[in-house]
C-alpha cells in the first residue's frame, strides 16, 4: 500500500494538472508515469483477499461445530458485508486530491 501511494503521488507530482488532474483541461498533457505502474498495487492487495476469504470459508466450515455450521459461516459472512459497506461508505472520499491518503492510511493500519 505505501508503494501505491509512493506511485500516486509520483503521479500527481509529473502530472502537469498536480493534484487535480480530474479538473484537468481537455487536451492538456497526462502524466508519463504507465498505468501498468498501478498494477501491482491493485491486483497484490486483490489476490491476498482471495486467499484469506477462501481460507476463513475453509475454517468456519471445517473448525466449527456440526449445528453451528450456519451461523459461523453467516458471521463470516456478515463480517465481509461489513467490510465492503464501509468501503461503500468511504468511496465517494476517494477523489483527487485525495487519492494517495486511502493507501497511507492502509498501510499504516496494516505495518504494525
Amino acid at each position: 500500500m505505501m508503494v501505491s501511494a509512493i506511485v500516486q503521488w509520483k503521479i500527481y507530482e509529473s502530472s502537469p494538472c498536480g493534484y487535480n488532474a480530474s479538473d484537468c483541461e481537455v487536451g492538456t498533457t497526462v502524466s508519463p508515469i504507465s498505468v501498468w505502474v498501478m498494477i501491482p498495487g491493485y491486483a497484490l492487495p486483490a489476490a491476498g483477499e482471495v486467499f484469506a476469504i477462501v481460507t476463513s470459508y475453509e475454517m468456519a466450515y471445517t473448525l466449527a461445530p456440526q449445528r453451528m455450521k450456519g451461523l459461523v459461516f453467516a458471521i463470516n459472512l456478515f463480517m465481509s458485508a461489513l467490510s465492503s459497506a464501509i468501503v461503500e461508505i468511504i468511496s465517494p472520499a476517494m477523489t483527487d486530491p485525495n487519492l494517495i491518503w486511502p493507501y497511507v492510511g492502509i498501510g499504516l493500519v496494516v505495518l504494525p
